[in-house]
């Protein structure tokens, strides 16, 4: 009977030290890819919003480009978290021109960039309460701006704050250019 009990004590003794070292294993574990998986799903969701954004701008803005002088449209986009800078740019190398739209988002520990070019001239509107431009200036973001001419068209901070958005897309006489072009103007609009 004395041999009985000892098995029986080291048994329980194994069962109580394993299921110590399970807690300490697992628990920690569970915590670490839950975690993981949110910073995941969280970046992956502000990457989309952050596609959806700049490619919706780009599409509408050709679409109004497309129907011809004062086409006009209201849309809505949701502003992806963290977003540091949000900007227009024209890129004249001498020989092509080039249009992007531009989100850089910053969460801290990261900086992604995304750049979405523009089949049509894009401008906003300086005089707007929600832009501000610079002209023929660099940009740490876009290294060829340091050998091209870059003309930016910036979103205030205001505009660019996360949640829903309005943006107004139309057709303008742009008849600063030399000679007068037809651009797509892309101003934000906060209720």
């Amino acid at each position: 009977m004395i041999i009985l009990n000892k098995k029986a004590q080291i048994s329980i003794e194994y069962l109580i030290l394993t299921g110590f070292i399970l807690l300490v294993v697992i628990v920690p574990a569970i915590i670490f890819l839950t975690s993981l998986a949110n910073k995941s799903v969280y970046g992956s969701v502000n990457t989309q919003r952050a596609n959806s954004l700049g490619e919706g701008l780009v599409n509408n803005a050709k679409q109004m480009y497309y129907l011809g002088l004062y086409s006009k449209k209201i849309v809505e986009y949701d502003m992806p978290q963290n977003v540091k800078s949000m900007f227009m740019v024209k890129l004249d190398d001498g020989v092509e021109v080039y249009y992007y739209i531009s989100i850089i988002i910053d969460d801290g520990k990261e900086t992604q960039k995304h750049f979405f070019a523009s089949d049509v001239p894009l401008m906003s509107d300086p005089s707007s309460d929600y832009v501000s431009s610079s002209f023929g200036t660099s940009s740490p973001y876009i290294p060829e701006c340091s050998t091209a001419v870059c003309d930016f068209y910036y979103f205030t901070d205001s505009a660019i704050r996360p949640g829903k958005k309005k943006f107004k897309i139309e057709t303008i006489l742009d008849t600063s250019a030399n000679p007068s072009e037809v651009k797509a103007s892309i101003i934000p609009i906060l209720d």
